[in-house]
């Protein structure tokens, strides 16, 4: 059994939330009030990239694989986390500072990729200021073999980006990508961590929300 301190790294859902550029909030609908039916019940409609979500390859690869069909397997496992610790600005994330802050990543292992820039959700200048990988810092990680990429990122790519090329070199290679971690910064540097992150199984479907954690194991 995976014992440990349970981090939670999924921002709430709710009506008023910060969402990505050009979709919709969630909408919340009481269709049962216990005043009334005797029970409370609620209906939701909401994007599947809302808040803390998952993309699979069929997000951006036209024959990629579908959320359901994506191994449970690269959802959860051993994290490393790679920290930025300068201030987020929209600044280019290179090849060279991903292996001087890495250099011992492993194939099999979810890379956490820690930008700062979750410290700004839900602020006015929250997607001026999210850095994004080079081509080549992508084309890194794919080498790599990592299992998944989990990032307080709301997106690899600039905001209004019509290519998505970062999206297109990760899903490409099979590599699930998890988007928008909350909390990363109650993550201790040098952490044990076990990470989970489950898409609920919308069948042939590009992406899903999901409920992040990170279990710190102390030795």
């Amino acid at each position: 059994m995976c014992k440990g301190e349970v981090v939670d790294l999924t921002w709430p859902i709710e009506s008023s939330m910060m969402v990505y550029p050009g979709l919709t909030r969630p909408v919340f609908q009481w269709v049962g009030r216990y005043n009334s039916e005797g029970y409370n019940s609620t209906r939701f409609l909401m994007e599947a990239h809302t808040g803390t979500h998952i993309d699979a390859p069929l997000h951006f690869i036209p024959d990629g694989v579908p959320v359901d069909s994506i191994p449970l397997d690269r959802f959860y496992g051993v994290a490393k986390i790679l920290r930025f610790d300068v201030e987020p600005r929209g600044q280019q994330i290179s090849c060279e500072e991903l292996k001087k802050r890495c250099p011992a990543l492993e194939g099999g292992e979810i890379l956490i990729l820690d930008t700062g820039v979750h410290r700004y959700f839900g602020k006015s200048d929250f997607f001026s200021r999210y850095p994004i990988l080079t081509i080549e810092a992508a084309r890194w990680l794919v080498e790599r073999e990592i299992r998944a990429l989990a990032t307080d990122l709301p997106s690899l790519d600039p905001v209004g980006s019509k290519n998505a090329p970062i999206h297109r070199i990760i899903l490409g290679a099979g590599i699930p990508i998890i988007e928008n971690l909350a909390n990363l910064h109650m993550l201790p540097d040098d952490a044990n961590i076990f990470f989970i992150a489950l898409p609920l199984k919308l069948r042939g479907r590009e992406g899903s929300p999901c409920r992040a954690i990170a279990i710190i194991r102390h030795q």
